[in-house]
């Protein structure tokens, strides 16, 4: 069922914005069926905007077709996930020792005013607002690295395992060991130490293999 979740005008929230929440917080499990005429009475949207909703995410990797030219939440094997998750820590850990070096003091301070606002949504058990900021955080040191095609890779891989990354902060001593990280690649940050936050970014996600692996098996059990 689709959560109903309008998408006014006045609220600005485009239904690609609604949608991808919706996906990457799990509120549309992996595999669930969209039917467009459920999203237009869910968001109280025409068919049009839907569908460019549909044809976006399609793009990003969060939806797939289905049968009968139909279209599902995207499922991903375990492995393939995990392989992902690799190949961007490798592309974070090049991204933050550029990054280190090229930084501006302004942009160092809007990540520094991120992470502020990221630690007070953990402490405040708020997921959605600690996942937007922790994005925000990670696209910053993306796009301080001044590298457009390190910056187009890491955002075609990220696009499609973000349910995954926000899923793997339901267990809350893996969310704890996520802040524990950024407060270590904050002072990496803030010292410009390139070599150090290169080797945090390496392994900040694909440390969380093995809970990702847990959080997989327990939604196929509860599926079965």
């Amino acid at each position: 069922m689709i959560p109903h979740t309008p998408c006014s005008s006045e609220a600005r929230r485009p239904v690609p914005d609604v949608l991808r929440d919706l996906i990457v917080s799990g509120k549309l499990a992996p595999g669930t069926r969209l039917v467009e005429m459920d999203l237009c009475r869910a968001f109280l949207r025409s068919r049009s905007p839907v569908r460019e909703a549909i044809r976006i995410l399609t793009a990003e990797g969060l939806i797939e077709p289905a049968g009968n030219r139909g279209v599902q939440v995207r499922r991903a094997e375990a492995e393939e996930i995990i392989q992902t998750f690799s190949v961007i820590g490798t592309l974070e850990a090049m991204a933050g020792e550029l990054a280190a070096a090229r930084i501006s003091e302004p942009e160092l301070r809007r990540i520094e005013e991120a992470h502020h606002r990221m630690v007070a949504a953990f402490q405040a058990n708020d997921q959605a607002t600690y996942y937007h900021c922790n994005q925000a955080i990670h696209r910053a040191i993306w796009e301080a690295a001044d590298n457009a095609v390190l910056l187009q890779e890491l955002e075609r891989l990220n696009a499609w395992v973000r349910p995954y990354r926000f899923a793997v902060n339901n267990r809350l001593e893996s969310w704890r060991k996520s802040v524990a990280d950024h407060n270590r690649i904050m002072v990496a940050l803030l010292n410009r130490d390139g070599r150090r936050l290169s080797q945090i970014l390496r392994l900040h996600l694909p440390s969380k293999a093995e809970v990702l692996r847990a959080h997989l098996s327990l939604t196929a059990a509860r599926e079965a």
